[in-house]
């Protein structure tokens, strides 16, 4: 499917994490990794590799790239073949497309969600909670409070802008605002610089209490560069 070969590609230029295991149906991961993304970053390094896309008005802050069963050596994926029902997750819709929206112009408006329920979701099953479709979606919209990266940098008094930002006064910050090991990412736009793109949270998949990320992080931001973190709809 080209949403998938999209997909992927996003994740090679963005953040680094494009290496999985093979064993698809493995249940020998550990942590949940809660991906936070930057819509604008995220459109600049798409359309510079020259597939449209475009934040939806609705779309305010940071928003849910997904929740993926994770462990070291263990990153399963598409455990069951089940597809994506879009009525069992109507009621919660309107969270959706605020906080877990597509961007590619060229893709349904519930593709991100199929593909991340299809590839991740099902692979959640087997813990207290996840069990369903909707739980997936549910309990992952319930987990961004508690670790968005956009309240915790408006609490340091960090906003988008078009300048850049040193690292220790963008990346230190989000590190220094939890408690275990978080993991901001960079990519790199042609003729733009270094951008802020996403972010990662571990979360334990038993206690579902947060847990230290794997080092080193995934797609590190150079530290000799200046981070941009350009505000969302800017053109």
């Amino acid at each position: 499917m080209f949403f998938i070969f999209l997909l992927a590609s996003l994740l090679v230029a963005s953040d680094g994490y494009a290496v999985e295991s093979q064993d698809n149906n493995s249940t020998d991961w550990t942590y949940f990794m809660l991906v936070q993304r930057w819509p604008f970053a995220v459109c600049q390094i798409v359309n510079a590799s020259g597939h449209p896309c475009m934040i939806p008005a609705l779309v305010k802050g940071w928003t849910i790239h997904g929740l993926w069963p994770s462990g070291v050596g263990a990153y399963p994926s598409y455990c069951h073949d089940w597809k994506f029902d879009m009525m069992q997750v109507e009621d919660i819709e309107y969270d959706l497309l605020r906080l877990w929206p597509n961007l590619y112009v060229n893709e349904t408006v519930d593709s991100l969600w199929k593909h991340e329920y299809e590839k991740h979701g099902t692979c959640a099953v087997d813990i207290h909670g996840f069990e369903a479709q909707h739980d997936y979606f549910k309990r992952t919209l319930e987990m961004l409070p508690k670790y968005d990266v956009q309240s915790v940098l408006e609490h340091q008094s960090i906003h988008p802008r078009k300048e850049g930002y040193k690292k220790n006064k963008i990346v230190d910050k989000i590190k220094g605002a939890f408690s275990k090991r978080v993991c901001p990412g960079c990519g790199n736009v042609q003729g733009v610089g270094q951008v802020l793109s996403q972010s990662y949270v571990c979360i334990n998949k038993l206690t579902l209490q947060q847990m230290d990320c794997p080092s080193p992080c995934w797609r590190e931001c150079n530290p000799d560069e200046d981070i941009l973190y350009q505000p969302l709809h800017s053109t």
